[in-house]
């Protein structure tokens, strides 16, 4: 099953996807076209050759801003840093299980480490939906804010 990870389209139907979490799959429905439209935020989806255009998982990305007081960072950093927001990460229920998520999340770090080697910035943030997430996060090298166990941050080197 070979698949590809593209930048969502009129012609992917979100109305199919089920992540089993409402307010995802809500937002890829009403949102996520509108937002990109704004150049708000990009979301990318995954989808199978044999399937083009069936959204197995997807994962939006945006600009974002962040104070560093309660960072896990071990090195000192100034007030405030720039990175990026991944924003929402889901996969479809019928693909869950199968790793698309790894695949997803890894993608979303690859443009994370291309975005701060163009305009600097020091990682990739998340803010995850419930401790079920944040497991799956920190499984993936993300570490909570020492303030909130669900603002999570991974270091994003470049090169």
């Amino acid at each position: 099953m070979a698949g590809r990870i593209e930048l969502l389209a009129e012609q992917h139907p979100r109305a199919a996807f089920d992540s089993g979490e409402a307010s995802l799959n809500d937002w890829l429905v009403r949102m996520a076209l509108q937002q990109q439209r704004k150049n708000y935020v990009r979301t990318r989806v995954l989808v199978l050759d044999e399937a083009p255009t069936h959204i197995l998982g997807y994962y939006a990305l945006t600009p974002c801003e962040v104070g560093t007081e309660h960072m896990p960072a071990a090195r000192r950093l100034p007030r405030r840093v720039g990175g990026i927001l991944l924003a929402r990460l889901a996969v479809d229920r019928s693909a869950q299980g199968k790793g698309y998520g790894d695949i997803l999340l890894a993608d979303a770090v690859e443009t994370t480490r291309a975005s701060i080697g163009g305009i600097g910035g020091i990682g990739l943030f998340a803010d995850a939906i419930h401790e079920r997430a944040a497991a799956f996060y920190h499984r993936v090298g993300f570490e909570s804010f020492r303030d909130d166990p669900l603002r999570l941050y991974r270091a994003v080197t470049w090169p």
